[in-house]
């Protein structure tokens, strides 16, 4: 598992932040569907003991859009 947790994107922003905003977009998106898998409506704090895989997704995600805002931004 990807350890993150404590460390900072170049942006300054923590990577744990930028899985759980994807994670919270993710539950908004899922809670407007009309029978949503139970999973996909877990929490970032639930999702840390039941999904531990997908908190390792939910901060990649959360990198590659910081990457490239940050690739942006520079350039």
């Amino acid at each position: 598992m990807l350890k993150m947790n404590n460390l900072l994107h170049p942006s300054g922003i923590s990577y744990e932040i930028l899985g759980k905003y994807v994670r919270d977009t993710w539950v908004e998106w899922a809670s407007r569907q009309e029978n949503p898998s139970p999973k996909h409506l877990e929490t970032w704090a639930q999702i840390q003991i039941t999904q531990p895989e997908q908190v390792e997704i939910d901060i990649l995600i959360g990198k590659a859009v910081a990457d490239l805002v940050w690739q942006q931004q520079k350039s």
